[in-house]
């Protein structure tokens, strides 16, 4: 057995040397002089004892390191995707899919000579009055003129015959053609709302204020400026299930001069022409319609001047005519599409 022990024994500093000596031939006189000059060390040589070679601090920067991460290296798998670094799961975060609800849906307004018995009196005879919103709202609606309803998948003859007629009206075909056998025919173009999203339906692109008692409409009278008034309902997609949808409908006034104002949208700023608009919050109303259903919304009394009577029937002549306007849900979508803001978290991340 060889003990090597480098011992400088003239300076006494401590230091190894390369000076090797069998431990059978290790003098008595060694053992106790350095022992003497381990105890005999002044405080001055204590720096030069305490001071790490070149791998004691590389051996102690790779501990630190550990300590920081939290030792993530020996983790399991498990723990290791969850202590994973934001950059180190871009390889996971590429698909950036986004799946958004929608409503197809189609609008129609028809126009009918006041006379019409159908447009009067049998369409609503077969649509749902009542379950549609509390008796208070609905009451509300009608002291203002509005009257809404929600026919079933399988529309009354007398909504069919409103409708082909107008349909036929449009593709200018004559009365005696075919008009079809479905029982819930297309009330009008369909068009795509997110949930979320709104759409305005124009009912009267221009309303002859000159033939309309302003004093009578409590919401005429706080408008200075009547000219060019449009009769306009605003469509807001609150909800969508894979089942039905809830609709909300405000109707709007729009009133004055048409000017381009400045907005900024999604797309960037844009200038598009607008007029001052003003809405009627107590006409608003809550419907939800099952695929295949059918919203009308009318007018409730012609007789009596109200807000509700300017949307439907303004025109006070003998030949006016009365609207009605339609809305079906033909379907619920689902669109796909990718979230900008994920992509760009992502290409951040991505070192």
């Amino acid at each position: 057995m060889k003990l090597n022990v480098a011992v400088d024994l003239n300076s006494g500093s401590g230091v190894f040397s390369s000076t090797s000596l069998n431990a059978g031939m290790v003098p008595n006189t060694v053992l106790p002089v350095v022992t003497q000059r381990r105890r005999s060390l002044t405080p001055s040589h204590m720096p030069y004892l305490a001071m790490p070679n070149h791998h004691s601090r590389l051996i102690f920067a790779a501990a630190a390191t550990l300590v920081m991460c939290g030792c993530a290296i020996f983790a399991p798998d498990s723990e290791k995707t969850e202590r994973q670094f934001p950059w180190s799961r871009s390889e996971e975060a590429d698909d950036h899919t986004v799946y958004r609800m929608a409503a197809g849906i189609e609008a129609g307004i028809i126009r009918r000579p006041r006379n019409d018995v159908r447009i009067r009196k049998l369409v609503w005879d077969h649509l749902d009055e009542s379950g549609l919103m509390a008796p208070e709202a609905r009451q509300l609606l009608n002291k203002n003129g509005f009257r809404v309803g929600v026919a079933g998948s399988s529309s009354p003859w007398a909504l069919q015959s409103l409708v082909r007629e107008a349909t036929q009206s449009a593709r200018g075909e004559s009365a005696t053609e075919s008009a079809g056998t479905e029982s819930s025919p297309s009330v009008g173009p369909r068009f795509t709302v997110m949930q979320g999203g709104t759409s305005r339906l124009e009912l009267q692109p221009f309303v002859n204020v000159s033939a309309v008692p302003v004093d009578q409409i409590p919401e005429l009278a706080s408008i200075r400026d009547l000219s060019n008034l449009r009769c306009v309902i605003e469509l807001t997609v609150e909800e969508v299930d894979s089942e039905w949808v809830m609709l909300k409908l405000l109707p709007q006034l729009h009133v004055g001069a048409r000017t381009a104002r400045l907005s900024v949208g999604v797309s960037g700023e844009q200038l598009p022409v607008r007029q001052r608009v003003v809405p009627l919050y107590e006409q608003q109303c809550q419907i939800r319609l099952h695929q295949g259903e059918v919203a009308v919304i009318g007018l409730q009394s012609p007789d009596e001047w109200t807000s509700g009577r300017l949307f439907f029937a303004p025109d006070d002549s003998a030949g006016g005519h009365e609207s009605l306007l339609l809305i079906r849900l033909a379907g619920i979508d689902g669109l796909k599409g990718h979230s900008a803001a994920a992509e760009t978290v992502a290409s951040k991340y991505r070192w």
